[in-house]
């Protein structure tokens, strides 16, 4: 059996947390992210660990976007080697986020006076 782990494990870790930032600013920046070899592509070693956390050799990564702002990401992860195409991965995802976008809530942001 395969053991869940997350950004919990990262900070048992003592990783430090500026290297969780840049990884979370390359998540913000980009549309699409897709990393065929994550071991071999990926330097950060927090989105290393993160990434190849339950054994995946490869991601890609959408970011789901507000009308104003970044939201989250769908992540998906593949564990066995496989030929990816990464223009197909990224229409899959983009759909993906536009229904998404149904399912979830409205955003709103409250303001502290």
């Amino acid at each position: 059996a395969q053991e869940s782990r997350g950004l919990g494990d990262v900070y048992k870790r003592q990783l430090p947390m500026s290297e969780v930032a840049v990884f979370a600013e390359n998540l913000a920046k980009n549309l699409f992210m897709f990393y065929s070899d994550i071991d071999n592509q990926v330097k950060d070693k927090v989105a290393k660990s993160l990434l190849s956390t339950n054994g995946c050799n490869s991601v890609a990564i959408k970011r789901l976007n507000s009308s104003q702002d970044w939201v989250g990401n769908i992540f998906c992860e593949f564990t066995d080697e496989t030929d990816l195409n990464e223009d197909e991965l990224h229409k899959v995802l983009h759909e993906a986020a536009v229904n998404i976008q149904y399912i979830l809530p409205e955003f709103k942001e409250n303001k502290i006076e």
